[in-house]
């Protein structure tokens, strides 16, 4: 605190400068004093306080920038070529391309995501990089490898300032036993062949239908597209925008919609998703697991930039979205950055207790016709078709309107699968119903 204080008191940036590099032991103290911030509104003090802490990290850790290493040091001591992070090439021409996901691993996303990048870029760098590790991959090389959705000039840019972070070494350790982990143990999943499948039929309407009735969702065109999203990430392990055209996402709305997928997310929807997934891999001859990652054993003693998920409690987040906060604020209330939020929900969901609908009495008795007809494809759940007509006496009339059929339609359906009718006219608003006892349980008066 007191060297942050004698920072905004030097009376000019070059006195700013020599103050934390004035520390005799640059560690942990050091990091975190000239830590990078980022400022939305840029201010003269703002930009004046920018510049003294990236000098003063330049002079606290000084290392080479791997966009000099051709021209300023090609060569190691010992004569050896150097690679994109600056160590020795240990093996030249290998390629790990196959082993790893464009989309990186997101346990290790999160541990080495950095508070200034984007999440996605973030990941995009680090899968670039692990395969560079030892090797003579350089950046063009290796997007055309993964074929992520960042392009060179931004890996560049996320690569370029990494350099500055303080926990660069703890970094340029954790790729370092990833390549290392890869070359001696290997990947359960070819990547290679998860990225050559075709994935224009994952999730067909029929399977879209049974997991409707197996969990908490209902239908909308949207969320389907969503899902299919979500899936496509999870198997092909690459960003949802190289998913076919008829689900990829066109819009900012539309991948924001899949990033923050996990808000709604339970233990029920994550293993029936699961299940599709595995389905999609069997059709398609393929006896891998659904998802790996190296051990998170590897990051063991590494001083790394982002957060340890292994010590981060998704209970507060869970209480925050039930109470219908939205899940930017509910990630700010439980003090978590929003990626921290959305990995959390995606791998420790909340477990909701009973049936997959409030009714499942009525869902058991209903023919499987009818309720698909109003559950899956038009968007009633059967305890809002309950409660429209029977609990908040909703008229024929404007449930038709509702659901966007003729009023004779839904006379029709009553007699077919035995609902009950009110009468027409004053006695149709009072509790009494014809044939109560030939209803249905799930639809009888209370």
């Amino acid at each position: 605190m007191t060297r942050a204080l004698d920072v905004f008191g030097a009376p000019d940036a070059e006195v700013a400068v020599r103050v934390p590099v004035s520390l005799h032991t640059p560690g942990a103290a050091a990091q975190g004093l000239v830590a990078g911030f980022y400022s939305r509104r840029a201010t003269p003090i703002t930009s004046t306080l920018e510049r003294v802490l990236s000098q003063a990290r330049r002079e606290l850790f000084p290392r080479l920038l791997p966009s000099q290493a051709p021209t300023a040091r090609p060569f190691t001591p010992d004569g050896a070529r150097r690679d994109l992070l600056g160590a020795e090439q240990t093996r030249p021409r290998h390629d790990r391309g196959a082993a790893i996901p464009t989309v990186f691993w997101p346990w290790w996303t999160l541990c080495v995501a950095t508070h200034w990048c984007r999440h996605r870029l973030t990941r995009t760098a680090f899968a670039c990089l692990t395969p560079a590790s030892g090797t003579a991959l350089s950046i063009p090389r290796a997007l055309d490898r993964l074929q992520p959705e960042a392009s060179c000039g931004h890996v560049s840019w996320v690569l370029r300032h990494l350099l500055e972070e303080p926990a660069w070494n703890g970094l340029c350790t954790a790729l370092t036993r990833l390549a290392a982990h890869l070359d001696e143990h290997g990947s359960p999943i070819d990547y290679d062949r998860r990225r050559a499948l075709d994935y224009t039929g994952l999730l067909h309407e029929q399977r879209w239908s049974l997991l409707l009735d197996r969990t908490e969702l209902r239908h909308t065109p949207a969320l389907l597209r969503v899902v299919r999203g979500v899936l496509f990430e999870t198997l092909s392990g690459q960003p949802a925008s190289h998913a076919p055209a008829h689900f990829a996402p066109a819009t900012t709305e539309q991948r924001d919609a899949i990033s923050d997928f996990p808000a709604v997310l339970t233990t029920r929807l994550t293993g029936e998703l699961r299940a599709v997934a595995a389905e999609f891999l069997a059709a398609q001859g393929i006896d891998e697991p659904v998802t790996w990652q190296p051990p998170t054993e590897l990051a063991d003693g590494l001083d790394l930039p982002g957060p340890s998920p292994d010590a981060l409690a998704a209970g507060p987040l869970h209480e925050l979205l039930a109470a219908r906060l939205p899940l930017q604020r509910a990630a700010t209330h439980a003090g978590l950055p929003l990626d921290a939020a959305r990995f959390l929900l995606a791998h420790q969901p909340p477990e909701i207790t009973g049936g997959p609908h409030p009714e499942p009495d009525l869902a058991a008795q209903l023919p499987a016709e009818l309720l698909r007809d109003l559950y899956v494809h038009r968007g009633l759940s059967i305890s809002e078709l309950a409660a429209r007509y029977q609990v908040n006496r909703r008229r024929i009339r404007t449930l038709a309107a509702e659901l966007n059929v003729q009023s004779v339609t839904i006379l029709r359906w009553c007699p077919k699968y035995d609902l009950p009718v009110r009468a027409v006219g004053g006695n149709g608003h009072r509790s009494a119903l014809y044939d109560t006892n030939q209803a249905p349980p799930g639809l009888r008066p209370r």
